[in-house]
């Protein structure tokens, strides 16, 4: 029978073969092994078999096996390694390898220009689709039948209390398999001032890991790096600090290296994240990135009630049009030019083919909000991110995106949730080494020399010009702590495109679509 799938090679995928399935995996070596003891002594295979084993494997994951009679494909809870398929029953861990002579997908690419990403199954391509957070397929070769089975979802229920005791347990639970995976090797803590990567931090160091770094990166002077640095003191951790080069930022971009990563990490549905690329580029070239692991605090903020307490701000009269209102208020409006009416009514029925069979009504608003940003947004753009760590091929660990974090804050009560009221109230009684005295870093948005645009900004409130302060900070955006990204691009791009802009986002994708003639 016909083989069905295509591996690309650049993303280092294993292959196992036991009896006749061929097993194409991306994960870490506990899974391996796992896989590997599994499939030796199970010759025949079935969904439910598959599914049931599925459900055993740790994060993170992307697999693919194959047999004479049948494909199975499944993805872990937030997509981290994304597979992808034709509508001939053809699949890959490259979009590109399906391509073929497909046209693009228009619509697919206004979504991509308004929100960073394509949502749902589809792809920037026509019939090449990718597979969602949680889900298996199988494909029946003889018949090219589909059949698609959803083995998790997050859909919080705000039904239960839970106890602080409990989710230690958790946590340790799966720090002590990070420890166990990281066998000795250095952990890199990327560490900013914020509440996820200093709870990592803390954890390590509470459980007696002694070879770990913590790492910052930015411009100079920056209040994460400055909180981060104390912080690490307190944990008398290692800290080494990364400053962007604003001389040699432009060339990065330019580079074949910068390239070929925007190709790598993209797979024609995301766009490329450059946060941490400028980063992990230095210490490739030093190679510092042998023998380490990474782990970053993603998504802690969201898994903890973050974004569902800004929902619930804005949404205070409760009703079904705030849903919709706020999604394309705050995601799909990368360009303000973009946000019209044809192009609103057009994501509205992108929206509700994201919810699919779930019930829309104001009870469940809070719940389908929540749903909506872990299948779309934090499964396609943040999590994303990883892909810098598979591109200079160093290994990973997001420890907050485990299944029992997730299925823990699924049903913790809505007043534990709003304000992440449980989460920083469990950091505050932790307070391991006092490094939750203070929960957040002071933001500064324009530090060293640049101060004093904050200065300009206060005279200008006398000026009788409407928005003149306004205007006038938009500007000085590429002045920012984001200059490390912004200065990708460069600042004559930048003035070229400000005004409608909301963040780096809507560069980096809009300039995604034009260097690929997606159009």
């Amino acid at each position: 029978m016909l083989n069905k799938v295509r591996i690309d090679k650049k993303y280092n995928w294993h292959h196992l073969k036991y009896h006749q399935n061929n097993i194409y995996v991306k994960t870490n070596i506990a899974n391996i092994e796992k896989i590997s003891f599994f499939f030796k002594k199970q010759e025949k295979i079935n969904l439910k078999i598959f599914k049931n084993f599925i459900t055993t494997l740790d994060f993170y994951f992307g697999i693919i096996l194959e047999n004479k009679k049948n494909v199975f494909c499944a993805v872990d809870n937030v997509r981290s390694q994304p597979i992808f398929f034709n509508n001939k029953g053809y699949v890959s861990n490259s979009a590109k390898l399906l391509k073929n002579d497909n046209f693009v997908n228009k619509r697919s690419v206004l979504e991509f220009k308004m929100l960073g990403y394509v949502s749902g199954n589809e792809t920037l391509i026509n019939n090449v689709y990718q597979i969602n957070s949680g889900n298996i397929i199988l494909w029946k070769k003889k018949n090219n039948i589909k059949k698609k089975i959803k083995y998790f979802e997050y859909l919080p229920n705000y039904s239960k209390k839970q106890s602080y005791n409990k989710f230690e347990l958790i946590i340790n639970k799966i720090f002590k398999k990070i420890i166990k995976r990281a066998n000795g090797k250095t952990i890199i803590v990327f560490l900013s001032g914020g509440l996820d990567s200093r709870f990592i931090l803390g954890k390590l160091v509470e459980l007696k890991y002694n070879k770990i770094l913590a790492v910052s990166y930015g411009i100079k002077r920056n209040h994460e790096s400055i909180k981060a640095k104390e912080i690490s003191q307190l944990l008398n951790v290692p800290w080494k600090f990364y400053e962007h080069d604003e001389k040699k930022i432009n060339f990065l971009y330019k580079s074949y290296e910068r390239k070929n990563y925007s190709d790598y990490s993209s797979n024609l549905s995301s766009t490329p994240s450059y946060l941490e690329f400028e980063t992990l580029s230095k210490m490739n070239k030093e190679n510092f990135l042998k023998n380490k692991i990474v782990i970053n605090g993603q998504s802690g903020d969201y898994i903890s009630g973050s974004h569902l307490t800004k929902f619930i701000n804005y949404s205070k009269k409760s009703k079904i049009k705030n849903l919709y209102e706020y999604i394309i208020k705050k995601h799909y409006s990368l360009w303000k030019n973009l946000v019209n009416k044809k192009n609103i009514s057009f994501i509205k029925k992108k929206i509700n083919k994201s919810f699919g069979k779930l019930v829309i009504k104001k009870k469940n608003l809070k719940m389908l909000y929540e749903y909506w940003e872990w299948k779309e947004r934090q499964s396609k753009l943040v999590v994303n991110g990883n892909k810098a760590y598979d591109f200079f091929n160093v290994e990973w660990e997001m420890p907050l995106w485990d299944k029992e974090i997730m299925k823990f804050f699924e049903k913790i009560p809505l007043k534990d949730k709003i304000n992440q009221n449980f989460y920083i109230n469990f950091l505050k009684k932790k307070n391991y080494r006092n490094i939750f005295n203070d929960l957040r870093s002071e933001p500064e948005v324009w530090v060293g020399i640049y101060k004093i645009i904050k200065f300009v900004g206060f005279f200008l409130n006398f000026i009788p010009v409407k928005d003149i302060k306004e205007k006038f900070y938009k500007r000085m955006y590429y002045y920012s702590n984001d200059k490390n990204q912004y200065g990708m691009l460069g600042k004559e791009i930048f003035l070229k495109n400000y005004k409608k802009s909301r963040n780096t986002v809507s560069f980096f994708s809009k300039y995604y679509l034009e260097e690929n003639n997606l159009k």
